[in-house]
């Protein structure tokens, strides 16, 4: 059965939103029924129910390649990959890293770390100190931290790993091209 780009990009978001309305709805379920209501999952997804439709830059959230989405990986992944293999990728992902919302932030230091740039760990230091919260989607796993807890959480550089191999094959988080360092 052969597919258009736009028709598998459709399927994608459709079958995100269905994943993020059934975490929502089990989330209300849970409150009508006084369960855990207060998790920082449930806070997060009552309050970012759009989160999947946003593009990279205005992420909020940050997900592992295939996040349950047929034939690929999330839109974010995609989008990811775009970047990854665009001329200006270290300056794309350094802007995410200094000004982007929460997820785009880690997207932005995955990209350096993919990259290898030199400017990783001054984009480090920036988000050591940011206290917002972020969703970590990893499968059907949602976790909610704050920035500065997941850049020490090794799960986000397992998921930022495979997000760049799947990227840049036998290349991913190993580039020595100088001209990517800066």
């Amino acid at each position: 059965m052969e597919h258009s780009k736009k028709a598998w990009v459709a399927l994608a978001l459709g079958t995100g939103a269905t994943v993020l309305s059934m975490c929502i709805g089990l989330s209300l379920l849970q409150r009508v029924r006084g369960e855990h209501t207060d998790s920082e999952e449930y806070l997060w997804i009552t309050a970012n129910g759009d989160a999947l439709g946003l593009p990279l830059a205005q992420s909020k959230l940050f997900t592992s390649y295939l996040k349950g989405y047929e034939g690929g990986g999330s839109p974010h992944a995609e989008e990811f990959q775009r970047i990854l293999h665009d001329a200006r990728a270290e300056e794309m992902f350094a802007d995410l890293a200094q000004v982007g919302p929460e997820g785009a932030r880690l997207y932005g230091l995955c990209g350096l770390k993919a990259l290898r740039s030199m400017q990783l760990t001054h984009y480090m230091s920036l988000a050591a100190a940011d206290e917002r919260r972020v969703a970590l989607i990893n499968g059907c796993s949602l976790y909610v931290q704050r920035v500065h807890e997941a850049i020490q959480n090794p799960r986000v550089w397992a998921v930022c790993e495979k997000l760049s191999a799947a990227s840049l094959p036998n290349r991913a988080l190993q580039s020595d091209d100088p001209a990517r360092r800066r």
